[in-house]
């Protein structure tokens, strides 16, 4: 699956930078979304992640390297 990289944004009110990224491009391909990955639910409702979910996205994007970079 390609993976889009969280872009660096710049700062908004109140913080100093951020990082802008589309968890769609992990949780659907070009014909439809998903409930599971690797045999676990991503969502607890309709409209939120779960916490497996939460912890799928910070894998496939990587966010502990992403936030520890950030802290240099």
């Amino acid at each position: 699956m390609k993976t889009n990289p969280p872009s660096r944004a710049g700062g908004t009110a109140g913080n100093e930078s951020g990082y802008i990224f589309d968890p769609m491009s992990a949780l659907c391909d070009p014909d439809r979304c998903f409930a599971m990955a690797d045999g676990k639910l991503l969502y607890r409702d309709d409209n939120h992640l779960s916490t497996e979910g939460s912890l799928f996205l910070a894998d496939h994007y990587n966010f502990l390297s992403v936030m520890d970079a950030g802290r240099r």
